[in-house]
């Protein structure tokens, strides 16, 4: 594919990757990372030598560098997080989304294959929407053994478990439905859903109550876990879920991160205020808003599939389904499009009161 494309064999890609390939006839080194920035690939650059890993912890176990402060990444005035290119060391960077780099005797440089372009966000019409997340979720679907789904409450999950049921493949839902021994919020909802689902091989219902949330922090505060990317509370869920994943045996699942932000689950792109200090692409964009709260949220999913070695695969991020969604209205009702694609092409019945 790449001898067949060179560089361009990027833009045909659909799905989550960390790519290196070293091509000896040209001694020239091509690392990429997905154009979500789903897979990290951290790196440091110096006169002698170029180093990269999938964690920035594994390149400062090589060469030592020293903590940043929090503030010296630009981008933590906004989210309160260190966001792409920067990370917790000073002198690792992270690749940003959709961008690659070459080094070869010539020299290094980084460059994007991808670019995103800010939508209309008036278009009421979702056919084009949704014959791309149609078409999303039957790809990531394909797996020739079970295949685990994290359900939540949330609109997100239950699309993906109902595509599933009416697919007739075999799956399995794991869920939690009680924490600190007390019934969530969101148990009555999640009830609901599994009520619809015909065609589930099995329904793990999890607790996450003391023990499971410390045995969750002691893995989570481990070495190559989490160290640039933002943490929250959420984390602790859904790391038991992908444990509990990882027990029963199953090596794929689908994940739902991606629906809110895409498809205006929150207020931020009215609600979001440029920042001065931000790089220039970002001052007249509110792209930046949509990605790095994405990979902020994503961290939490694919951190853990990697800490169990299950290949977590995200339906909502893929590059048709982001272009199309940005033309789509902004209204009042947060996630309508999801809404409207439960009630139009899963034909599992109303949408909960939490969605």
């Amino acid at each position: 594919f790449y001898r067949r494309y060179g560089i361009q064999f990027l833009k045909k890609l659909d799905g989550e990757f960390a790519i290196s390939i070293w091509e000896n006839t040209k001694e020239q080194l091509l690392l990429a990372t997905d154009p979500f920035g789903i897979k990290p690939v951290y790196f440091s650059l110096t006169a002698q030598q170029l180093v990269w890993a999938s964690s920035e912890t594994a390149i400062n176990a090589i060469t030592l560098h020293p903590f940043c402060g929090m503030t010296q990444s630009p981008t933590f005035r906004h989210s309160q997080s260190i966001q792409t290119p920067y990370t917790s060391y000073s002198g690792i960077w992270l690749i940003p989304p959709g961008h690659y780099i070459i080094a070869s005797r010539k020299g290094v440089y980084i460059s994007a294959y991808n670019s995103w372009n800010d939508g209309t966000y008036h278009s009421t019409d979702t056919k084009k929407t949704f014959e791309a997340l149609e078409q999303s979720l039957f790809d990531r679907l394909q797996y020739s053994k079970s295949i685990a789904i994290p359900l939540s409450s949330g609109i997100d999950s239950g699309i993906i478990a109902f595509m599933a049921d009416r697919l007739k493949i075999d799956y399995q839902i794991f869920t939690v439905d009680e924490m600190f021994n007390q019934k969530t919020v969101e148990a009555e909802y999640i009830y609901e859903r599994l009520n619809k689902l015909k065609h589930a091989k099995n329904i793990t219902m999890l607790k996450c109550n003391e023990p499971e949330y410390e045995d969750a922090l002691n893995e989570i505060y481990a070495p190559d876990y989490y160290v640039s990317e933002k943490y929250d509370g959420g984390a602790i869920p859904m790391h038991t879920v992908i444990r509990a994943i990882h027990a029963a045996g199953l090596k794929v699942m689908i994940d739902g991160t991606g629906g809110d932000e895409i498809f205006h689950g929150y207020t931020f792109r009215k609600d979001f205020k440029r920042a001065e200090v931000l790089p220039a692409y970002w001052k007249n964009s509110y792209l930046y808003a949509t990605l790095t709260t994405l990979i902020d949220f994503t961290a939490k999913s694919d951190r853990a599939g990697a800490h169990f070695s299950i290949e977590s695969r995200y339906p909502f991020q893929t590059k048709k389904i982001f272009k199309a969604a940005a033309n789509l209205a902004i209204m009042d009702t947060l996630k309508w499009p999801l809404r409207k694609f439960l009630l139009d092409r899963t034909n599992y019945g109303q949408p909960n009161v939490v969605d």
